[in-house]
């Protein structure tokens, strides 16, 4: 009997094939049910067993970290977390995933979020703490993957990788394992999460590492946050100002634009909703003088550079672009 080979199918013939036949599901499927499906995936993937109501060395310690945001957690409010938070947060750990496997693959024997937490007298005894990786020979590894612009800024001074936030969450895990033999050393690996860099290898020594004195006082000034029973003041908002040089050659009254925005952090908060309702950014109107020295600045800045876009913070730190949130440091101690 001879065996019927099956012809195949041309793209001419599958695409009329598709255009008789009904989809089925796939017909539905649009970007609200595709936003809808990595939402749910996303929500059951994210590590669970989370205690929201203790303190925590990734989340609270950095003394420039928002206390209001670390009062409403401690409190169980309600998180409303975007899909690009919960995708940022997944690109996190996927990346610690794949360092942690290539360690291994290299017969190096590690443990991964090794606990730190202090054993000695503390008002955070006990407080939960997950290092990233503790090298068995004594290396604590901390990983981190902000943005290109980031390498961009740093330039060749590596250390300008390390923010505020990571001196310290690095510096109580390295005090803490220190103290119980587990490591001697520690450093930050920093990877570039858009691929453009190699990556960086930050040793925590010198001003770096927080003493551990300066820990101690921070912890116990923070700590107060679990037993107040209202919210500790607002973050300030910024009052940005943008200047409009115009097209008209001869001099014009320049036109002058401000309003009042909220902290660049509240735009990564999960608590922005309760903490921050209404307009993100509202205008407002300045004093005379106020705008006479807004539209000076802005006249040096056009003599310097004339095609120049003037906009000047006037209160409040300027923004420092969304690494804030990829580090994602808070909330569940991933990177």
């Amino acid at each position: 009997m001879t065996a019927t080979i099956p012809r195949r199918v041309t793209w001419a013939e599958a695409a009329a094939l598709c255009r008789e036949q009904p989809l089925g599901p796939l017909a539905a499927l649009d970007e609200s049910t595709i936003v809808r499906a990595l939402d749910l995936h996303l929500e059951g993937d994210a590590p669970k067993g989370y205690d929201s109501e203790r303190l925590h060395y990734g989340a609270d310690l950095d003394p420039e970290a928002c206390p209001r945001k670390t009062w409403y957690r401690l409190k169980g409010t309600e998180r409303h977390e975007t899909l690009g938070d919960r995708i940022r947060f997944w690109g996190g750990r996927t990346l610690e995933s794949l360092v942690v496997a290539a360690l291994q693959a290299e017969d190096l024997v590690l443990d991964t979020q090794a606990l730190a937490q202090p054993l000695r007298p503390s008002a955070w005894a006990f407080a939960p703490g997950h290092a990233d990786v503790l090298l068995i020979g004594g290396l604590l590894l901390e990983i981190k993957a902000p943005r290109a612009g980031s390498f961009a800024k740093a330039g060749a001074d590596r250390r300008r990788l390390v923010r505020e936030g990571h001196r310290w969450q690095l510096s109580a895990y390295f005090h803490e394992l220190k103290a119980q033999k587990k490591c001697d050393r520690a450093a930050w690996l920093f990877l570039d999460r858009e691929g453009s860099n190699a990556p960086v290898l930050v040793p925590l020594e010198g001003e770096l590492l927080v003493p551990l004195e300066r820990i101690v006082q921070e912890e116990e000034r923070r700590s107060a946050l679990v037993t107040m029973t209202e919210p500790p003041p607002k973050l300030e908002r910024g009052i940005v100002v943008e200047v409009l040089k115009g097209r008209a050659k001869k001099e014009v009254q320049r036109v002058v634009r401000a309003h009042s925005d909220r902290n660049w952090q509240c735009g990564y908060c999960a608590y922005a909703r309760t903490c921050m309702p209404g307009s993100e950014s509202v205008e407002v109107e300045l004093e005379d003088d106020e705008e006479s020295r807004c539209v000076a600045e802005a006249e040096e800045r056009w003599r310097l550079n004339p095609r120049a876009k003037v906009v000047i913070h006037l209160t409040g730190p300027e923004p420092e672009g969304d690494e804030q949130a990829v580090e994602a440091t808070a909330e569940e101690d991933v990177l």
